[in-house]
């Protein structure tokens, strides 16, 4: 009785060469002819902490905790969005020590406050830029600071439209932004930071 309505129910729903197919797996599996095994597998997909540490690794390499960056000139803003929370989401850090350009300025802003600079650390600012949308012409436009960040930039003449001309942060103004990173003792260390700076 209960396979009558099955079969009718699939009938509704089924042309007739699947009600045929379901019909017999039906037989099958009534008879014992055959066996029905559901096998669950392992998933495949990653763990987060290791897509974390993929995201980091697009961008500086295989760096270590902290993420020490002694020089970087930018690159896809998604990318280093991606790599800014990736890195709040694995709990590490990042010491900018050196010159950080364009999409690895943005990183440091976003990535703050596990971020923190050194002496030597200099963020170079610049309008994004966009060649996709209109083939021949470039979109340009104000890359996506944090308020603090960005009003530093607007008190200090706006984003500079050519790359070639970038807009520089030293770190006696930086260190306004950032906290700044104990070296002692040597890396690497669980948090670099010396004051920990309160979260924009």
């Amino acid at each position: 009785m209960c396979l009558r309505r099955l079969i009718k129910g699939f009938g509704r729903a089924l042309d007739g060469l699947s009600v045929g197919i379901v019909l017999g797996l039906a037989f099958l599996l009534i008879t014992g002819k055959i066996e029905l095994t559901i096998r669950i597998l392992p998933s495949s997909t990653k763990s987060s902490q290791e897509a974390n540490l993929e995201s980091m690794t697009k961008i500086f390499g295989d760096c270590k905790n902290p993420c020490v960056v002694k020089e970087n000139w930018g690159g896809n803003l998604y990318d280093f969005l991606d790599a800014a929370k990736a890195l709040k989401k694995s709990g590490r850090f990042a010491v900018i020590d050196g010159t950080c350009a364009s999409g690895c300025e943005i990183f440091a802003d976003w990535g703050r406050p596990q971020v923190c600079i050194t002496e030597q650390a200099v963020f170079l600012f610049h309008k994004g830029y966009d060649r996709s949308i209109v083939e021949g012409e470039v979109l340009r436009f104000d890359p996506p600071q944090s308020r603090d960040i960005l009003g530093w930039v607007v008190a200090h003449g706006d984003f500079p439209r050519d790359d070639r001309h970038m807009l520089g942060m030293f770190y006696n103004d930086a260190k306004k932004f950032w906290p700044t990173c104990d070296l002692n003792p040597p890396l690497p260390q669980a948090d670099p930071r010396k004051i920990i700076a309160a979260a924009h």
